[in-house]
């Protein structure tokens, strides 16, 4: 979510937490991890891996040094979880007991870089070690190299992780002489975070945003996915993921109409969406989960850690409504979710009174994303340039994710992709609904006003 759709009002700042010593209270999103990682302490499903390529002359001394720094700078990365009397705490340790010596692996003669990244992203993490950041250099050449740096998802998000890099960069050009604008200072840490959230999330407030989510989704059905296999006993995480692109020109003229509506782009493309999976499944009344960076203290934005918030986005699709009308739908609902979002999931999931069952996740089953214009990131280094290697080494923790990648608005195509869980869906179904939403972002820019689905 952008934002541009984060209407949250000006925040007070925060001051740090006076605490003894070096131990926090966990957040209540790191909680929900915490407990799910005790149940399933083998599991890789919310390690967050990331690679990045060095084209050119790099130096292993100050890549080793920079990491060391960046564990210095994020306390997350140093952080071991552990019960006191029964209550989870993370307890920050020094950066020399938490820092690990950066291992080097040169590829084997056929050996391919994706299965050798594979079989170290599939190790869990053990979270009563302060190790949270496990890092590898896998050279194919001296002039070629790809850097891991893989960290567990209770103390990153995506946020955090281009954080992450763009520190690793400034730290690295440091030590090289060639430091540019210094980083900003870390007023807070993010324990901070989790001790103002424990006190602030309570009395009038938790019950409103209970009593909010609780009539915002009662009666709501699990979405039935037309599957290919029979759905497992207990959800498995391995997924694929399928790119695919649109006319760049059609989108244009679709976000006009959304402008004209006072919907944002995203807004736009989950309506085209909530209507591609309206006509797949023949349901009218639908759920999809979305993300929210939950950084809306400005304190929060150069502190890396586990802020995001997962937002349930119910729209009713009955009455055959033409696009203008889904579009004030859908911001409705967007609107509604980013007011309210400050209630953890597990307590949403709660307050709708939402069955749970190990095959499936509860509220929602799609996951819907969107990534707003701007440059790719990518960083010049010193002899060498840097830039995101495209190996996907991520599980599928949802049946399905659908991301538009909207990085520049003047492009003759827009890119997306839908991430399929490979125990439930065949790669073709993707490929299928790629085509579908391309076609529908054609169809509805061409005539707006046109009713979307047959009532039923």
């Amino acid at each position: 979510m952008t934002p541009d759709d984060q209407r949250a009002g000006p925040q007070a700042a925060r001051r740090p937490v006076p605490r003894p010593g070096e131990e926090f209270p966990l957040s209540y999103e790191q909680e929900d991890l915490w407990f799910l990682a005790r149940f399933a302490p083998e599991s890789t499903a919310y390690n967050i891996p990331a690679v990045w390529r060095f084209r050119g002359d790099i130096d292993p001394q100050a890549l080793a040094a920079s990491i060391f720094k960046l564990i210095e700078r994020h306390e997350v990365l140093r952080t071991r979880f552990v019960e006191r009397d029964g209550v989870p705490v993370q307890i920050i340790e020094p950066a020399a007991r938490a820092a690990r010596r950066l291992r080097v692996r040169t590829l084997r003669p056929g050996e391919e870089l994706d299965e050798r990244l594979r079989l170290e992203c599939d190790r869990p993490f053990d979270l009563s070690s302060p190790q949270r950041l496990r890092t590898l250099l896998v050279k194919a050449s001296q002039q070629d190299c790809s850097l891991l740096l893989d960290v567990h998802h209770i103390v990153s998000d995506e946020w955090s992780g281009a954080l992450l890099w763009r520190d690793f960069s400034s730290f690295y050009h440091e030590l090289l002489g060639r430091a540019g604008p210094p980083l900003p200072a870390l007023p807070i840490r993010y324990g901070d975070y989790a001790a103002w959230q424990r006190e602030t999330l309570s009395g009038s407030v938790r019950t409103r945003l209970v009593s909010y989510w609780g009539e915002r989704l009662a009666g709501l059905r699990p979405l039935s996915l037309p599957e290919d296999y029979p759905r497992p006993a207990v959800q498995t995480f391995d997924g694929q993921a399928h790119w695919f692109s649109f006319d760049g020109q059609a989108a244009r003229a679709l976000l006009t109409v959304g402008r004209g509506c006072r919907a944002t782009a995203s807004m736009c493309y989950l309506a085209v969406f909530l209507v591609l999976l309206a006509q797949w499944t023949g349901a009218r009344d639908l759920a999809v989960g979305t993300l929210s960076s939950g950084r809306n203290l400005p304190e929060l934005r150069d502190v890396a850690g586990y802020f995001v918030k997962t937002l349930v986005l119910r729209a009713d699709l009955s009455g055959a409504p033409a696009f203008p009308e889904l579009l004030a739908r859908v911001r409705d609902a967007m609107i509604g979710a980013l007011a309210h979002e400050a209630l953890p999931f597990s307590q949403v999931v709660s307050a709708a009174r939402a069955p749970r069952t190990p095959g499936r996740s509860p509220l929602f089953q799609v996951l819907y994303a969107y990534e707003a214009p701007g440059p790719a990131a990518r960083f010049e280094l010193p002899g060498a340039r840097m830039e995101p290697e495209g190996i996907d080494l991520s599980p599928a923790r949802f049946d399905l994710e659908f991301t538009v990648i909207d990085r520049h608005r003047d492009s003759a195509t827009v890119e997306a992709a839908v991430e399929y869980n490979t125990a439930l869906f065949r790669p073709e179904t993707a490929r299928l609904l790629g085509e579908r939403f391309a076609r529908l972002v054609t169809q509805i820019a061409a005539a707006p006003t046109r009713p979307l689905l047959h009532d039923q």
